[in-house]
């Protein structure tokens, strides 16, 4: 935390620039538009009878539904429903919300007009192979199986969870590289002056050393002003005898000594 307070200026820059790839690449996600429709698959006319209620009879037909279901998504099948869609794509999947026989169709394409299209192409496919699946069986008309449409959407919808996405992985991946950076680029410049600083002080002349003083030499630089150390006098006539010597030794004129050593306090 210290390292992103320092380096708040990185840090500002980092999300500066993670805001605008994040937009960049909610922007340049190309755009989708889905639209979605279901069939219903509706007993054979000899099993309702006249005046039956054909609603009534759907739960037998899930064995037929799951076959349909199969051919619909087969890989021939998608081929010729997707012929000239660039990047289009569909699915046929059973209602798993309810245990009635219906198959819902999503489809995914580059603008409105293409999706509708797409999935009015999907729907038609299905009951198509739901007659040819009777007809290979030589099932007669009263007998077979028919699908009705059921909800069908007259608009599609443009997909925003795609860019969305896409964005929030730039924004996050941005904001994660800004942490990261800017611990990197810290210690690297905490290293650096640390380093230029230990070459500062090792080309620094150091401070002479004092010389060292003998027990018997006076330490004249700690004296006090106005204070003569009696070593430091040296009476005239030193070795020298009789009056002359007398006469200039300091304890033979006691006003002399007064005006040398003055009173101490």
């Amino acid at each position: 935390m210290s390292s992103l307070l320092r380096r708040w200026y990185f840090v500002l820059a980092g999300l500066v620039l993670t805001a605008v790839l994040g937009w960049t690449a909610y922007q340049t996600v190309p755009e989708r538009y889905e639209a979605q429709g279901s069939i219903l698959l509706m007993p054979a006319d000899s099993v309702v009878g006249t005046d039956g209620n054909p609603y009534l009879y759907l739960s037998g037909m899930n064995d037929a539904l799951d076959v349909l279901v199969r051919r619909t998504n087969s890989g021939d099948m998608s081929e010729q429903i997707l012929t000239g869609s660039t990047g289009a794509t569909y699915t046929a999947d059973r209602d798993a919300t309810t245990q009635s026989p219906i198959i819902v169709f999503s489809v995914e394409a580059g603008s409105a007009p293409e999706a509708l299209r797409l999935l009015e192409a999907a729907m038609t496919a299905a009951e198509w192979n739901l007659d040819t699946m009777q007809e290979e069986l030589s099932i007669s008309e009263e007998r077979r199986i028919t699908a009705r449409d059921l909800v069908v959407d007259e608009e599609a919808t443009k997909n925003t969870k795609t860019p969305l996405q896409m964005s929030i992985i730039v924004v996050g991946a941005g904001f994660m590289g800004t942490l990261m950076a800017t611990g990197m680029i810290d210690g690297l410049l905490v290293r650096r002056r640390m380093r230029a600083q230990e070459r500062q002080d090792s080309t620094s002349p150091e401070p002479p050393e004092r010389p060292s003083m003998s027990a018997d030499e006076p330490d004249t630089a700690n004296a006090a002003p106005g204070h003569w150390h009696a070593a430091m006098w040296t009476a005239p006539g030193a070795g020298r005898s009789g009056p002359a010597a007398a006469s200039a030794h300091p304890e033979s004129h006691p006003d002399r000594q007064t005006v040398l050593e003055p009173q101490r306090r």
